[in-house]
């Protein structure tokens, strides 16, 4: 599973559905567990700004369709 952070959204029709995170600032390669749930903690970086507006973003592997990866909603967040 690919994650995407961006902080614009410019969305892009790819995959059979739009990709929101999208030109994406950073990405991590991460795994679910056996179930398809994923859990990971992490520190928010110094010198984000409040209100600061974020994107996030997954690709996952689906081999139920044709193209064998296929995009989570769309996660639109703002820093507190």
């Amino acid at each position: 599973m690919l994650a995407w952070l961006s902080f614009t959204s410019v969305p892009l029709q790819v995959l059979g559905g739009t990709l929101h995170a999208n030109p994406f600032n950073a990405q991590m390669l991460t795994v679910s567990d056996n179930d398809g749930s994923w859990s990971q903690s992490l520190t928010w970086p110094s010198g984000i700004a409040a209100d600061t507006t974020l994107w996030l973003q997954f690709l996952v592997q689906d081999l139920s369709v044709p193209d064998q990866i296929t995009l989570s909603n769309g996660l639109h967040a703002t820093t507190p």
